[in-house]
């Protein structure tokens, strides 16, 4: 009787479970893609043109945000359509056909996060990266501070005296180093190096060193993520 009842569940649900699989794979082929082009922008300059990064950002987001906004939606629809699931209960076509939407926003949801922390891995190991290749245009500017008495007014100012050329951020996507130095109306005390960090034009990131640290709970629009002595800001 009970090997009865376990192979009516197996007949009844065996369509679901090929559609589980069947799911599973698109997913992990899309998450795969996507993260492909998600992180190319990281990879060093002279392996792809600085067009092709930009190219891959905007592929990452026009590609990307349908998955986005339907793992946003799966938050409210997987519980929805369980639910509907056990209130159909009698009614064994719409039931299981609950279940499997349910799901399938389920795996979306899933494979959305395991997107995120394939790419947040790359990210952190890229900037930290980007960290070192700082080190030697950092040097110069306090060098040039200890000789003059106040910081460079620009990054030119250290070439050839204190450095023999300014260095690129060694990232294909965001290639330059930005500096500031502070005046009145600064928020920061001494100078800031920055980096445009956007995505496809949805976010403005920036990735942001002040030699006095400290970084603030909320600027430029977001909240830092910490990497070595810089901040991460996600906008």
């Amino acid at each position: 009787m009970q090997r009865s009842k376990s192979m009516k569940i197996l007949v009844d649900y065996k369509n679901t479970l090929i559609v589980f699989l069947i799911m599973a794979f698109i997913m992990l082929l899309y998450v795969g893609f996507v993260h492909h082009l998600d992180t190319r922008v990281y990879q060093p300059i002279g392996t792809i043109s600085s067009e092709a990064a930009d190219k891959a950002k905007w592929e990452a987001i026009i590609i990307g945000l349908p998955y986005i906004l339907l793992a946003l939606i799966g938050y409210i629809l997987t519980p929805l359509f369980l639910l509907l699931a056990i209130c159909f209960r009698k009614h064994r076509a719409a039931r299981i056909t609950l279940i499997t939407l349910a799901i399938i926003f389920a795996e979306i949801i899933s494979f959305s996060h395991l997107g995120d922390m394939w790419n947040h891995r790359v990210f952190r190991n890229a900037f930290s990266g980007v960290t070192v290749r700082s080190e030697s245009l950092i040097s110069a500017i306090e060098a040039y501070k200890e000789s003059k008495g106040v910081y460079p007014d620009n990054l030119r100012s250290l070439v050839p005296d204190f450095i023999s050329e300014i260095p690129n951020t060694g990232l294909a996507g965001y290639p330059e180093f930005e500096y500031s130095k502070a005046d009145a109306n600064s928020l920061f005390k001494k100078y800031e190096l920055l980096i445009q960090t956007p995505s496809g034009g949805l976010n403005w990131d920036v990735f942001v060193y002040r030699p006095e640290g400290n970084y603030p709970h909320y600027f430029y629009g977001g909240s830092p993520e910490l990497i070595g002595k810089w901040a991460y800001v996600h906008e």
